[in-house]
């Protein structure tokens, strides 16, 4: 069954896990928690970019390095059209 509304935009694809008590396949893990259907470390580490740790609650607490460096660019953007005053 498609659960989509009409003119959603669609996904990519879907989240491996359990979902309302129905387990769904897919290419994408989901990086919280540790339940049936969550990511293995190694999975982790690779969807998350992050190579310096095992510690599957370090993993899903942090922030994945390509989100920090695109927040870090768009700040930086943004001070600096702006004229900061140092």
């Amino acid at each position: 069954m498609d659960r989509r509304a009409a003119g959603a935009c669609p996904h990519r694809g879907r989240v491996r896990g359990w979902r309302h008590g129905e387990y769904f396949d897919g290419p994408y893990v989901a990086a919280y928690g540790n339940g049936g259907g969550k990511p293995s470390i190694p999975e982790l580490q690779q969807a998350m970019g992050i190579t310096w740790t095992d510690v599957r609650e370090e993993l899903t607490e942090a922030i994945p390095p390509a989100y920090a460096e695109w927040i870090g660019r768009a700040y930086i953007a943004a001070t600096t059209t702006m004229g900061v005053a140092a």
